[in-house]
């Protein structure tokens, strides 16, 4: 009541309330007199509850104390006035923010309980304590804050055990770190740390004091830095002293390497590791050693160039003591949510042999990866893979380049114009390094226009066939540079070439098969080099530009079939085109005539045009088993097509397109017959040629599978399961109408199924319907062996056909998975018998303790056998074995291999094993191929974080050090 009526009359009385302002202002000037009032005050508990009641009324003056808000708003200084946003938080312990002579206001709140000591200016936070000040955010078990300071500082708790929980949590900005104990200075930013850990870019850095500095960087004393994330890591590196820049490199003084808590004479005087989170440019060290071919090396050293956020270079090379060198450029970019890719440029100078016998062989190779994000109707995409033939052979340590034998390049832009036209514009190249023959083709172009049906009525379904009439067109361009040309310089002509100014750098041979009918080329010189020849591979550049128009429609015949007639025509533009002048001043000598070849360039233009049409249905065959309780059934689906293709003779003189030339002369001084060929004016060119024949052909084919549908193994299960037994067996072949002899062709036979749900089988053959004669004969002088003739094999008694050639292959794989399954089914089965035959019961209740497929593995088989023979000589067989696979012997134990048996030759093929083993922090992997033209080993043990890369132990003996 006294208590109340002092508060009312002070309250009410401004002259009273100044006074007492003024008065406790002095008290707390002078924190003795204050503790002396106190002492005096606390006799008399009636006094001291007035002096409180005082001093709130007081605090409400100075500080504004609001009863209607959880947020308590503290002015620290008299001299700053402002207005604070208030900080709701979920627990019954309000959040205070706080602002005076730092430059930013501070909040802090906690879980437990916090208290201020109004004498001292101290608060104390206790459970899940947390201030927040600008960017730095400190929790932690306790916290104080000193406003008098400016000071924080930071303790955990100890539990029953002594064991410091909940320890001080230091953040600012992408650094944080965890400590005993914090002192921090809000106003000069420094601060003192006992017991930290911190995390730097997947490294571990620890001391047992550290001395924070406003520029960012801290002075460690006794500190340690590992990767290992364990609480006792398998390694670490102690220094005495180490310092953590700003840019979140770390620097040592003497420092020594530990395995455990066992020094290792692995000791540096100093020492610095790069740990920033952005790329930075520094020296790459090289790896040196010995090759018995080439001698010391240094051998990937160079620079890292980091040129912003989106893209870097790496400069590479390697240099040997007896002249060999080599150097390549490495490049990535990336524009976020665009694109990214690499690129890398690589040139070497080998030297080979010693003294007078040393070849030197120069040689490059390119490689481009371009990935876009698809965005807009625009996509450009690129994968090369270019240079000359033989780099790889005597640079690259890549086994899969070694076993390639062809590389293929290609850069494309596609673009979407409007809704009916599609626009592709490539470039295009091909390697084949076993035949040094390079294809480019820069640029290819095609615009395509999406099928369009001019008869359809518009948002109605089609009804007949002229509704169905769609046609297509498109246009296709590319100009084409290869150095597979013949000798002269010429495309291959049935002539003999009369230009004296042709170039010779081989000649190709043509050569039929009187067996076969085929037409073999066989080159009797080195083809020419595309680069070092380039004049000679430009002079026979190729432009090629073709225009393609199709109609087609379809329609029901007798409600079952399907009959899908097209008209196709092509129109082929040329830059130049030949003309061909026979030599008929220079006298006739071995019965051939000479031929000049004369190269009009200007624009010329050729046409091709046929029509085809295919008739095709459905049959379907059944099968049920009788008394069958799963109502089971076998379907067969045999796809019959018959088809008729037409295509007209445009050699004829009508056209245009083709020359008659006179290439020989038959006969005696007496009867001189002179021999002429039509040839092509377009000879050789890669946009193709009108067809020379009229060319009527029919083609069948019958196409079958075969599969089992039966339903549930319960009751309540009504739903089919359908189990294959033939996925496809086709049958193909036709007969030419125009053709005056051999009219039906070959006979193929294609089949594919998969075995017990296991093996993957494929087959296919090869059958010849003609007859081979067996005798041999002899025709002015000449032995001529067994031939193919024109009579049925079935009229000569060598049954319906000849099989000339079939291949079989049989893979699986497989896996732990596959066998749980396998297991499943059997555990199944069993289950059944035994609820008739006790004796399966054993099994089936302890299927879990015969054999252990948790260890994860796989394994992969494939057998490919070959066989093909010509007449009645005898067969070529090749038949091989390969198998590949990996085994987890633990988590951290893995093994890979890959091998295979060739059965014809009774050797071993590649082999080639990899050991892994997992180490935690660490990593060891062997790589091994333990025989053949690649024999060698790469062996390293290293640290898996990044930051310290050159942390290892390498051993390597490659194929080119041997």
């Amino acid at each position: 009541m006294v208590l109340g009526f002092f508060n009312k009359t002070f309250a009410n009385n401004l002259i009273l309330q100044n006074a007492f302002f003024l008065f406790l202002h002095s008290l707390f000037q002078n924190q003795r007199l204050v503790h002396n009032i106190l002492n005096t005050l606390s006799k008399n508990i009636l006094t001291f509850i007035s002096f409180l009641g005082l001093s709130l009324f007081c605090l409400s003056v100075q500080g504004q104390i609001t009863d209607s808000d959880s947020t308590s708003t503290l002015i620290q200084k008299d001299s700053i006035n402002f207005s604070s946003d208030t900080l709701q938080v979920n627990d019954s312990i309000p959040a205070d923010s706080v602002q005076g002579d730092i430059e930013t206001t501070v909040l802090y709140y906690a879980d437990d309980s916090i208290r201020t000591n109004l004498i001292q200016n101290v608060a104390y936070l206790y459970g899940n304590a947390k201030v927040v000040y600008g960017e730095i955010t400190l929790t932690a078990d306790e916290i104080q804050i000193d406003w008098d300071n400016d000071l924080v500082r930071a303790y955990g708790r100890p539990d029953s055990t002594g064991k410091i929980q909940n320890k001080p949590l230091f953040q600012q900005g992408a650094d944080s770190y965890v400590a005993d104990s914090i002192s921090y200075n809000m106003e000069t930013e420094k601060g003192v740390v006992h017991g930290i850990i911190t995390e730097q870019g997947g490294g571990y850095l620890t001391a047992d004091k550290v001395k924070r500095y406003p520029e960012g960087y801290m002075y460690l004393n006794r500190g340690s830095f590992t990767t290992c994330n364990l609480a006792e890591p398998h390694f670490h590196i102690q220094a005495r002293k180490l310092k953590l820049l700003s840019n979140n490199t770390i620097v040592a003084g003497p420092f020594n390497m530990y395995v455990g808590d066992a020094p290792t004479p692995l000791g540096f005087l100093f020492g610095m590791f790069p740990n920033s989170t952005t790329r930075r440019s520094g020296i790459i060290v090289p790896v040196y050693g010995e090759s018995l071919e080439r001698g010391f090396f240094l051998r990937n050293g160079g620079y890292y160039w980091a040129i912003g956020e989106r893209a870097a270079l790496t400069f590479l090379g390697d240099i040997y003591t007896r002249g060999s060198w080599r150097l390549e450029v490495n490049g990535q970019y990336q524009k976020k949510y665009y694109y990214r890719g690499n690129a890398s440029i690589r040139y070497s100078n080998l030297i080979d042999g010693e003294d007078t016998e040393k070849v030197t062989t120069r040689e490059f190779w390119v490689e481009w990866a371009h990935s876009p994000v698809p965005r807009g109707p625009g996509l450009f995409t690129a994968n090369v893979r270019f240079g000359t033939t033989s780099f790889n052979a005597n640079n690259s340590f890549s086994t899969q380049d070694f076993l390639s034998n062809q590389f293929n390049s290609s850069i494309s832009y596609t673009r979407r114009l409007g809704t009916l036209f599609n626009l592709n514009i490539s470039a295009r190249g091909q390697v084949n390094a076993a035949t040094n023959i390079i294809d480019v083709t820069l640029p290819q172009f095609n615009l395509s226009m999406n099928r369009v049906s001019p008869f359809k009525p518009k948002n109605r379904p089609a009804k007949n066939w002229i509704h169905r009439i769609g046609i297509t067109y498109q246009v296709n361009g590319s100009y084409n540079l290869t150095n597979n040309i013949s000798g002269t310089g010429f495309p291959s002509f049935p002539f003999t070439i009369a230009n004296s100014e042709a170039k010779s750098i081989g000649n190709i041979i043509s050569t039929t098969n009187s067996q076969t009918g085929v037409t073999e080329t066989t080159p009797t010189a080195e083809t020419p080099d595309f680069f070092d020849d380039f004049d000679l591979v430009l002079e026979n550049a190729r432009l090629a530009i073709t225009h393609s128009v199709g109609i087609q429609t379809s329609m029901k015949l007798f409600k079952y079939f399907s009959l899908n007639p097209s008209i196709s025509y092509q129109e082929f533009w040329y830059p130049f085109s030949y003309a061909y002048v026979p030599e008929t001043d220079n006298p006739l000598s071995d019965d051939a005539i000479p031929v000049n070849v004369v190269r009009i360039n200007q624009f010329d233009r050729a046409y091709s045009a046929s029509f085809s049409t295919s008739l095709n249905t459905n049959v379907y065959g059944f099968f049920r088993f009788k008394n069958s309780k799963r109502e089971a059934q076998i379907r067969h689906l045999m796809q019959p097509s018959i088809t008729f293709s037409y295509t007209p003779d445009f050699s004829q003189p009508f056209f245009g397109f083709y020359q008659e030339v006179p290439v020989a002369v038959d006969g005696s001084d007496n009867n001189i017959v002179t021999r002429t060929e039509r040839v092509s004016r377009f000879q050789g060119l890669p946009s193709g040629q009108p067809s020379a024949n009229e060319t009527g052909s029919i083609g069948f084919s019958v196409n079958n599978s075969i599969e089992m549908k039966k339903r549930g193994k319960t009751d309540s299960d009504s739903a089919f399961q359908k189990i294959p037994i033939l996925e496809n067996l086709s049958i193909s072949g036709s007969y030419n109408l125009t053709a005056t002899e051999f009219n039906l062709s070959n006979i193929t036979i294609n089949a594919r199924t998969r075995l017990l749900d296991i093996f993957d089988i494929n087959f296919g053959a090869i059958f010849d319907p003609y007859a081979f004669e067996k005798d041999t004969l002899i025709v002015d002088g000449d032995i001529i062996t067994p031939r193919r003739i024109n009579i049925l094999a079935i009229d000569k008694g060598q049954g319906l056909a000849r099989l000339i050639s079939y291949n079989l292959s049989v893979g699986s794989r497989f896996t732990p998975q596959g066998f749980k399954d396998l297991i499943k089914k059997k555990e199944n089965k069993l289950k059944e018998l035994g609820e008739v035959n006790p004796r399966f019961q054993d099994f089936q209740n302890n299927a879990e303790q015969y054999v252990d497929f948790e260890i994860p593995w796989s394994l992969g088989i494939n057998y490919i056998l070959n066989w093909s023979r010509s007449g009645f000589q005898n067969p070529t067989v090749t038949q091989s074995l390969s198998f590949n696979g990996d085994l987890s012997i633990t988590k951290t134990w893995k093994i890979g291999f890959s091998s295979g048996y060739d059965l014809v030759n009774n050797e071993i093929t590649f082999t080639n094993i990899n050991i892994y083993k997992d180490l935690h922090c660490w990593e060891m992997s062997l790589n091994w191929i333990p025989f053949g033209v690649r024999q060698s080993y790469t062996f390293d043990l290293r640290v898996k974080a990044s930051i310290l890369q050159d942390l290892k132990l390498s051993r390597n003996r490659s194929w080119i050090d041997r």
